[in-house]
Formats: C-alpha cells, structure tokens, sequence
C-alpha cells in the first residue's frame, strides 16, 4: 500500500497502548504539538478511535487518536507471507512402517514440486531408496538423490535464518525436529517435515504424519489432511528444530526446478 503522511490537527500524544492517557507511564506516551506532520508511516492496525502506525523517520511504532490527525486514510497492512503454491502433499500413515519415513515422504514432495522426473508419488521415491538402504538413513537418501541426478544436500548446522534464505529462492526445505518429549527438553530421533513458506510468525510446512503438538510432543491430529500447508509458530517449532541452540538445524536444501 502507498505511505501515508499524517499531520496533527491539535496537541496530541504517542501512545505506546490504546488506553487512557492518565493511566499510562510517561514512558508510553510523548506529546506532540498541533500541525505536526510526519511523513511516510505505515498503518498496522485499528480500532474504533485509534490507530497504530510505525511512523516515518525512524520513530517507531506508536497508536495515535483518529481525531487528532489527517491524512489516516490508508488501509492496514496486512501481515506478510511467502508462500510455495500448488506444493503436493503426501500423507503417510504411521504404521509400523510408516513412522520412520517421515524424512523421503517430505524429501519426495519436495521433488515432486521441483519436476523431477518419474517422482510422482512417494512411492516412486521410496523404490529409488529402497536399493541403498532404509528411509531413515542419511546415506542411503543422499545416494538416492544423486542417483536423480538432483543438488540437494544435507546440513547439520542450519537456522531459522538458512531456511527463510531458502524459501526466498522459490525452493523448499526438509527440516527435522525433536518431537518427542516437553518443549522444554526434546528427544528423540528427528521427524521431517517440507517447509514452503512463512509468514510473520509462523513456519508452512507440510508434514506427513499430521499436525504436531509443539509443545506437549508427539501430534495434535494424525488425519489424512491434517499436515497439509500447516502452520508451526517460530518459537515453539524453533526450540525443536534447533534443539542444541544456534545454527544446530538439519536441513536438505538445494533441490532445483527443472
């Protein structure tokens, strides 16, 4: 949306809360004089009688009255977000079988998207895998993967910031997380899931068991549906992504449209 640049009709405040002014600390609020403008702010959000704005100039973001102002005649922004369209999505149910190939179920979505040829399902991926070893091993995916002739590789050192890099691209991105165990002390081997998209808070991933309690463990809904363009908040999927801290991420990236 265009900037809007705002004028002050009489002495007003800043406010850093739609509340009264007398019940605010002083810190949460700054005086202006009438016939103030200030040029370029964006509008996040309304009420009945107030808006809140990050102001041009590098003021920061503060509400101001309606009644106090011209020129609050933008519309608010809303929040962004990138997002892979028209991504597939393989559900996998967890049988026996089913609970260790959470990391080729998402590996061959995300191959899927990219056109690799003759990846069409999981279980075209999964005859290619077969032949160098078990779902969960590292190397048998990685020998699977060049056998596809594809770039992708597998990181033990990446971050939230990596996969946001990655998303930027147009590419997706296998992440695993701990999911066993409290928030506050994960365990277990790591589950995969497709990241394709974020937005300001949050992760879009595509998980093929269903959609993950964050921060009890395990899943919310194992349904067939379930995982499908689900979103996972940054600070609870983060801890379990990141588990030992810093850029401790696994990651495969680097898958390529053909």
């Amino acid at each position: 949306m265009p900037w809007v640049h705002i004028t002050s009709v009489s002495n007003t405040w800043l406010k850093r809360s739609p509340k009264p002014l007398d019940i605010l600390d002083s810190k949460d609020k700054a005086q202006v004089c009438s016939c103030r403008t200030i040029n370029r702010c964006q509008i996040l959000e309304r009420t009945d009688d107030h808006s809140y704005l990050k102001l041009g100039f590098g003021l920061g973001e503060w509400w101001v009255v309606n009644k106090d102002w011209k020129g609050l005649d933008g519309e608010p922004i809303k929040p962004k977000e990138k997002s892979l369209l028209h991504f597939p999505y393989f559900y996998r149910v967890m049988d026996d079988e089913g609970w260790e190939q959470s990391q080729s179920a998402s590996i061959a979505m995300c191959l899927k998207y990219c056109n690799t040829p003759n990846i069409n399902s999981h279980n075209n991926y999964l005859s290619i895998l077969n032949k160098y070893g078990k779902a969960p091993s590292r190397y048998a995916n990685t020998k699977a993967l060049r056998e596809l002739d594809t770039d992708v590789t597998f990181s033990i050192s990446s971050d939230d910031v990596d996969v946001k890099k990655i998303i930027d691209k147009g590419l997706p991105a296998v992440v695993g997380l701990l999911i066993r165990g409290p928030l506050s002390k994960p365990v277990g081997v790591p589950h995969y899931v497709a990241i394709t998209g974020y937005g300001d808070n949050y992760w879009i991933a595509q998980d093929p068991f269903g959609c993950l309690d964050l921060v009890n463990g395990l899943w919310l809904h194992k349904d067939p549906n379930s995982g499908k363009n689900v979103h996972y908040d940054f600070t609870n999927f983060n801890k379990r992504f990141m588990n030992e801290g810093g850029a401790s991420g696994r990651v495969w990236s680097n898958f390529r449209i053909i």
